[in-house]
């Protein structure tokens, strides 16, 4: 059984490869194809890893931040008051009414 394990993990394995070997295969003839066209291919990458830093870590910490929004309000607050969007409006509203009476 373990002769049998063995062979069936080797069938898998070359059959896995066939399938690479295909790609490679259409990708030859079609940098074949267009050298015979006369078309100019970029040249490979040199470097196959790159360089970008390594990933930051972070811990996600939930009771930390239920702890800090316990009283927040879960609505959007006003950034100004009620005084200071009318006069705003006010504003507004006398620069069109100038510019319509010019």
């Amino acid at each position: 059984s373990e002769y049998l394990l063995l062979l069936h993990i080797s069938i898998v394995k070359a059959l896995d490869g066939l399938g690479i070997i295909n790609q490679e295969k259409m990708l030859l003839e079609y940098m074949l194809k267009a050298k015979a066209q006369g078309k100019t291919l970029p040249e490979p990458n040199q470097d196959p890893i790159p360089n970008n830093p390594p990933f930051k870590t972070f811990v996600i910490d939930t009771r930390t931040q239920i702890k800090e929004n316990v009283f927040k309000p879960f609505w959007t607050q006003p950034t100004v008051s009620i005084e200071e969007a009318g006069a705003i409006d006010l504003k507004i509203c006398l620069l069109y009414t100038s510019d319509a009476a010019d």
